[in-house]
């Protein structure tokens, strides 16, 4: 019963490590391409950064008993 919680486990952080991998294939790929002004991109980066960091801090682990 454990390791199939910790499979479910296993299997939501690969998920959401692809979809990061995908978010940033997608700002270095495109947006790197379009903006130019340096102010402009350290704000997207800041930016990008300060969303993940909440989504890390907001996710928390739930209790388990």
């Amino acid at each position: 019963m454990r390791s199939r919680l910790r499979g479910r486990d296993a299997t939501k952080l690969l998920i959401l490590a692809a979809v990061m991998l995908v978010a940033a294939a997608i700002l270095e790929g495109f947006f790197r391409q379009i903006v130019q002004s340096p102010g402009l991109r350290l704000t997207i980066g800041w930016g990008m950064g300060a969303l993940w960091l909440l989504w890390l801090l907001g996710s928390g682990r739930e209790d388990r008993k």
